[in-house]
């Protein structure tokens, strides 16, 4: 995970992202990166744990919206993730991006 606050110029980019396929990497960045292929954005969120006028926020559901372009395109995805989840953020049984089984993942760096 890269975090950006203005993005690399277009011959740094254009590397990361060939160094990245070679590997079987890929790149999140947290701020805009111009040619990505997937785009992620929470569309909504609301808290829950307080009751009435008193308690502790312990969850945050927020939706979260994919789009892509190229093969990735089509039409957005959306899914609702608990924030924390027990383990990180866990997405909610059956929603559209839980169904994906593909590689595992794993933290570098």
């Amino acid at each position: 995970m890269l975090g950006v606050t203005e993005p690399p110029p277009g011959r740094v980019r254009a590397r990361i992202t060939a160094q990245l396929r070679t590997g079987g990497a890929v790149l999140l960045a947290a701020g805009p990166w111009k040619g990505a292929d997937l785009r992620f954005r929470v569309t909504g969120a609301v808290w829950e744990g307080l009751g009435r006028g008193h308690g502790v926020l312990r969850h945050r559901l927020v939706t979260v919206e994919v789009s892509g372009r190229g093969a990735a395109g089509g039409v957005p995805r959306r899914a609702q993730w608990w924030l924390p989840g027990p383990y990180g953020a866990q997405p909610v049984a059956g929603g559209p991006l839980a169904t994906h089984g593909g590689g595992g993942m794993r933290v570098v760096g």
